[in-house]
């Protein structure tokens, strides 16, 4: 290892460190963290882990990529140099947009109004229905052999793929809502458990299992940094265990809860390997895998709006033309894909290059989310969990999964909340970054002016 990478892997954890103490220090001060928080959250568990295990002398195997120790020495350096200064673009992207926000338009929570709530509860629990019962008779058709039915589940919903990720949808919503706090919001927010796994374990994605976990642990109950390492050691571990539910390679294989850790992490968490072969596949600008320059954008925007039949030059994801290349097999014919994050999607896309200003407009993005959340406390889940899932996941995934849960919280905000609990002095201005508030007149203080707090 030369001394230049050796110096970059310091940097990088020096920079990641010094990035993510907004996050620990808004989390003690219980204080909701910021949307690019997350994704600088993001970035340490995607790549971070999976190099330090490297480092640590842990073994990487990945039939399709090699160790990230052992990739060509420019590969290397410019995957750590975009990995130093990503965080940094994540917050000064948002910096453009979030300014400062006055705590007249901060919202704690809401809730549904209580002459609406009979509606709500009817229409959400018809509508979850729905797709519970259509993967429950999946389910059985196949014997619920999970690993063997997911592409067919997906292919044969075609467009109304979409239904199937209903139930999660209102989980995000009504957790945000003071009434899951009640009785029968408890036994409301079962049910949509139960039927959000019903609905999408047909799929074979451990992800739509355990994210009603993670909603429900992390945005129900107040977070402490202890509680946070908790649930996602939990949540790992638990899906290490439920690996072999999963996969159709497991079914004749005996294999240890450490390996299934380890298969876990390499394949579904670490993203530095998936980084350093993006690398080596893209031009400096332009694309060189994809039929055109920024195509997957194209079909992440137009994948649940226009039929292939209407637009059949819309083509595919990012990560079905990345895994083709791979294994050297068209698109069209895939039924998986590699995972591809947002750092190697702008690259195979635009080109080395455009990492730096694409990571800024992502990070202008967050700063707008983070008012928007702020206004509308029912798009809080969707707008912390999108920039957790984006260096692991590819544009299309995060569309399917946050664009359409922020669209239908926002719907049923609008349709059964009561607007939120505004902080009523408008005199009393608070930089979002949860850290420092100030006050125009002392005489606030006095009153017990609050911060947001996580509910």
């Amino acid at each position: 290892m030369t001394f230049i990478i050796s110096l970059l892997f310091v940097v990088i954890m020096l920079s990641h460190c010094v990035a993510i103490i907004p996050f620990i220090r808004r989390i003690r001060e219980h204080i909701m963290p910021a949307v690019e928080d997350f994704g600088i959250l993001s970035i340490i568990l995607h790549y971070d882990i999976g190099i330090l295990l490297e480092l640590s002398g842990f073994e990487y195997y990945n039939p399709f990529f090699r160790p990230f120790l052992q990739a060509d020495t420019r590969s290397t350096i410019i995957s750590l140099t975009i990995l130093i200064v990503s965080p940094w673009l994540f917050i000064f992207g948002s910096r453009l947009v979030k300014n400062c926000i006055t705590l007249e338009s901060a919202q704690q929570t809401s809730t549904i109004l209580a002459k609406r709530a009979p509606i709500f509860y009817l229409v959400v629990f018809v509508v979850s229905c729905i797709p519970a019962i259509i993967g429950y008779r999946a389910l059985s058709g196949y014997g619920a052999k999970i690993s063997l039915l997911g592409s067919d589940y997906i292919r044969d919903l075609g467009l109304w793929t979409i239904i199937i990720y209903f139930p999660l949808y209102f989980l995000a919503y009504f957790v945000r809502q003071k009434n899951s706090k009640t009785g029968v919001g408890l036994v409301f927010i079962t049910f949509l458990f139960i039927a959000n796994v019903l609905a999408t374990l047909p799929t074979g994605e451990r992800t739509t299992i355990l994210m009603p976990i993670l909603i429900i642990s992390l945005f129900t109950f107040r977070i402490t940094i202890a509680r946070m390492a908790a649930i996602c050691i939990s949540l790992v571990l638990l899906a290490s265990l439920i690996l072999p539910i999963f996969r159709w390679h497991y079914h004749d294989a005996t294999s240890s809860t450490p390996e299934l850790l380890m298969d876990t992490i390499n394949g579904d968490l670490s993203r530095s390997q998936e980084l350093v072969e993006s690398i080596e596949r893209s031009n400096l600008t332009g694309t060189r895998i994809m039929p055109y320059p920024m195509a997957g954008y194209v079909f992440a925007a137009l994948q649940f709006v226009v039929p292939r039949s209407v637009a059949p030059w819309k083509g595919y994801s990012t990560a079905a033309y990345f895994t083709g290349s791979i294994i050297h097999a068209d698109p069209d014919a895939l039924e998986w894909g590699l995972g591809v994050g947002a750092i190697e999607e702008i690259m195979l896309n635009a080109g080395i290059l455009w990492v730096v200003p694409g990571l800024l407009i992502y990070g202008a993005l967050m700063g707008a989310f983070n008012r928007l959340s702020v206004r509308v406390p029912s798009l809080l889940i969707p707008t912390r969990l999108a920039p957790l899932w984006m260096c692991g996941y590819g544009l299309p995934t995060l569309m399917l999964l946050f664009a359409v849960m922020g669209g239908v919280c926002w719907i049923c905000h609008i349709l059964f909340s009561d607007g939120g609990v505004p902080v009523k002095n408008a005199r009393t201005l608070r930089f979002y970054e949860g850290v420092k508030v100030r006050s125009l007149s002392s005489s606030l203080f006095s009153r017990g002016v609050r911060t947001i707090e996580m509910r």
